[in-house]
């Protein structure tokens, strides 16, 4: 069976079909009942959350929750990734089953490739125009990041 996740006319989020009810700034498909959704309470405001969304029930419950901004949702092999972001300090981060280490740029997506982990930051103003994209390892002393490469984003 296919699971999509969606934003329609910027103001609903959909799995498949399904109007979750709410809007949500990234997600990620767990499982076919359990929805990953980094949302904001206000719309008005930058404040976000992390949430859990069962789309059969619609009922939701919060997973996480920073004084950062979350940019960027992944869940691979039991562990939690999350991309967060100071707009106070402008530094970014990545917080893995409650580890957080500092990381090159904002964090906009999340991904495996071969055996190991990436985040990618695409153009901005923050990181003057350049995207870039760094390894993600876990080690028994927490989480380090390599810069792989600035000015390019590997995909596969």
């Amino acid at each position: 069976m296919f699971f999509v996740v969606y934003n329609k006319q910027g103001y609903r989020t959909y799995f498949n079909n399904k109007d979750l009810g709410l809007l949500c700034d990234q997600a990620f498909i767990k499982n076919k009942t359990a929805i990953l959704c980094i949302t904001r309470p206000d719309l008005n405001r930058q404040n976000n959350k992390l949430i859990v969304i069962n789309p059969e029930t619609l009922k939701q419950k919060d997973v996480y929750s920073s004084q950062n901004a979350l940019t960027a949702v992944y869940y691979n092999k039991n562990a939690l990734y999350i991309g967060e972001y100071n707009f106070i300090k402008n530094k970014a981060f990545i917080t893995v089953n409650s580890h957080t280490a500092p990381v090159e740029d904002l964090v906009n997506v999340m991904y495996p490739m071969r055996d190991s982990f990436y985040v990618a930051s695409f153009k901005s103003l923050r990181n003057k125009q350049t995207e870039s994209y760094s390894e993600i390892q876990l080690t028994e002393k927490g989480i380090v990041n390599k810069l792989i490469k600035k000015g390019t984003i590997v995909l596969y």
